[in-house]
């Protein structure tokens, strides 16, 4: 029996958009969470330290024990319509878990408002990533080689790839503008040419 090697657009549209949505969301969590841990909740760096090892577990947790299910179940859109949707919410909480709205609701000293902030976000980045990782880890990549073959699979990674490198692109602009990064690119091709 003769494979289909041709991917359906609707397959392909779905493999880039999942693949963008899911590149960002890591994106966010990956580069901007720890800084803003560190200039809203706390400096010190255990915090950062705790919240990454803690996300690093759950993931590796959650990827091989939702892929389990996935494969149990037999439907993989589910995991990942339902998983990216409660992902993108659970990213926008961790806006509640500052200093000040602990002292407001918990009625307590600065320092102790700092601890419970800090508790908070490890464990909603730990939920963070449960979603994550049960969406994209587990249901995206099986929906991935669920839906490609051999053959056209190098679509789906470059598109998932390029996915990634837009997801780090957009997110560089919010930093410089058109003009910093000409000014930027023209200052290194000077001080390569310089040290030729």
């Amino acid at each position: 029996m003769e494979q289909n090697n041709k991917l359906s657009r609707k397959t392909a549209l779905g493999i880039t958009l999942f693949g963008i949505f899911g590149q960002i969301a890591w994106c966010i969590e990956n580069s901007f969470l720890n800084l803003y841990v560190y200039r809203t909740v706390t400096t010190k760096l255990s915090v950062v330290s705790a919240m990454v090892a803690a996300s690093a577990v759950v993931a590796t947790l959650t990827t091989i024990i939702m892929g389990w299910v996935t494969d149990r179940v037999g439907k993989r859109r589910p995991f990942m319509v339902y998983g990216y949707i409660i992902w993108g919410v659970s990213v926008m909480i961790f806006a509640l878990f500052t200093p000040d709205n602990m002292q407001n609701i918990f009625h307590t000293d600065r320092n102790k408002a700092i601890i419970l902030a800090s508790v908070f976000i490890v464990i909603a980045d730990c939920v963070m990533t449960f979603f994550g990782s049960t969406a994209n880890d587990a249901a995206f990549n099986a929906w991935v080689t669920d839906n490609t073959t051999v053959s056209n699979r190098s679509f789906s990674f470059c598109a998932c790839f390029g996915s990634l490198r837009f997801g780090f692109c957009s997110f560089r602009s919010f930093r410089y503008n058109r003009k910093q990064i000409f000014r930027l690119g023209r200052k290194s091709r000077r001080e390569y040419d310089g040290r030729r």
